[in-house]
């Protein structure tokens, strides 16, 4: 199955998944737990769906770069579903040590998005996900629940090319300068 396929799967276990009263479901797809830490290479997921007499907290994942060089963590997914009921104040998905946020407003229904983060060589970043209380939406139905969920995947870096802008200048300009030499040069035979 590939990677897109499993978090569609996971993400629509989580929407259907059924909700003790008043309690938070965690996805039993999930690879990762709040307040764990985990090596960054790989394929990561998390999801959960809140009841309306849940309150406004956050979760926490911390990723080390165990490797030599830096790797980029590209949160592949960072979703929040509100149909029927939604997070009053929002989500913010947050990398604490690069300070990269995203937010998702109360008043999306839906919202998918991406937040990637450079970790460097031998190095951790924690992401947070804070959210408000869950609240139903006027025009929903009692029983609807909010969610949110979050897919991570590792990838090295990009490593940006030698200055290539100056290079071309420097050849450019040796170029005239040659050129001009052998006009003076043919001028001098003439």
């Amino acid at each position: 199955m590939t990677k897109l396929g499993t978090l569609v799967l996971a993400l629509s276990a989580a929407v259907f998944a059924p909700i003790a009263a008043g309690a938070s479901t965690i996805n039993p797809a999930n690879d990762i737990v709040n307040g764990g830490t985990y090596d960054m290479l790989g394929t990561h997921f998390y999801a959960e769906a809140f009841r309306r007499a849940d309150e406004a907290g956050f979760r926490e994942f911390t990723f080390m770069n165990a490797d030599g060089g830096a790797q980029n963590l590209m949160l592949t997914s960072a979703t929040v579903i509100a149909l029927s009921a939604m997070f009053k104040g929002g989500v913010t998905f947050e990398w604490l040590g690069s300070g990269e946020s995203l937010f998702v407003g109360q008043n999306r229904r839906q919202f998918s998005g991406d937040l990637d983060n450079v970790i460097a060589a031998n190095s951790f970043d924690t992401l947070r996900i804070s959210f408000g209380d869950p609240r139903r939406r006027l025009d929903a139905a009692a029983g609807g629940a909010a969610h949110f969920g979050v897919a991570f995947e590792a990838a090295p870096a990009p490593v940006p090319l030698p200055a290539g802008g100056v290079l071309l200048l420097t050849a450019l300009g040796a170029i005239v300068a040659l050129r001009r030499r052998s006009t003076v040069a043919v001028q001098n035979l003439g």
